[in-house]
């Protein structure tokens, strides 16, 4: 559930951008306006920077990103398989992404390229001594798909670059964070592992996940999405 991932990066020290605009979004000339100046506002001001590689997924590529493209489905089987107590709405052409501990944001997907999502939130958060801190991310996911052992697996990486609008937290996450990277860590890994159970549940019992998805809001609609990759969601 990479969605989530961007209430996750609020506190991790980064440098300065050695470029204008991330190179992975190709020239900034070929975006709209409003959006160009909402990915530069955090490109050139971030204050985190993280990259992490997730545990492989046991699962066919296109099954995947199905399941990163859906993050409401794909949060709701978490919490089914009591694997996470994070949730997700989507509402228009956004997300809302709301954590147990008190985060959270919006997110849309501006990028959507096989193997390759691009996703812009804006998150915030209460704190005890420091109150509401808000900020805003930019984070690519990447996947790739190998086969190990007669297993189909995917690879998977985060990179993420966030900005804090709170000049005490982001002094702080200059000067101690870098002391911590491990719970940045382990918070995306737990984000990562949502996804991967799910994606082993619907390979290994598709009939079971195409069952608990039938009962969903717009359960019909979800099975025909999943039938061309699980047959078991294309019965009744």
């Amino acid at each position: 559930m990479p969605a989530v991932l961007a209430l996750m990066l609020l506190l991790l020290a980064g440098d300065p951008p050695a470029e204008p605009f991330p190179p992975y979004l190709g020239a900034a000339e070929t975006w709209p306006p409003d959006l160009r100046r909402e990915i530069r506002n955090v490109w050139a001001k971030q204050t985190v920077t993280r990259t992490v590689t997730g545990k492989p997924a046991e699962a066919p590529l296109d099954l995947y990103e199905l399941l990163i493209d859906l993050p409401e489905i794909t949060s709701a089987a978490g919490q089914h398989l009591g694997a996470g107590g994070y949730r997700v709405v989507r509402v228009a052409d956004h997300f809302e992404v709301a954590d147990s501990e008190g985060a959270r944001g919006t997110y849309r997907v501006i990028v959507k390229r096989p193997g390759e999502r691009v996703l812009l939130a804006r998150v915030q958060r209460r704190a005890r001594l420091l109150g509401e801190v808000r900020g805003a991310t930019i984070t690519r996911l990447t996947f790739a798909e190998r086969r190990e052992d007669g297993k189909v697996l995917v690879t998977q990486r985060v990179d993420t670059v966030a900005r804090i609008d709170h000049r005490i937290a982001a002094m702080i996450a200059k000067i101690l964070l870098p002391l911590f990277p491990d719970y940045a860590d382990r918070k995306i890994t737990e984000i990562f592992a949502i996804a991967s159970r799910v994606a082993a549940w619907s390979v290994e019992d598709p009939a079971a996940f195409c069952r608990w998805l039938a009962d969903q809001p717009d359960g019909a609609q979800h099975r025909a999405t999943f039938a061309p990759k699980l047959p078991a969601c294309g019965g009744r």
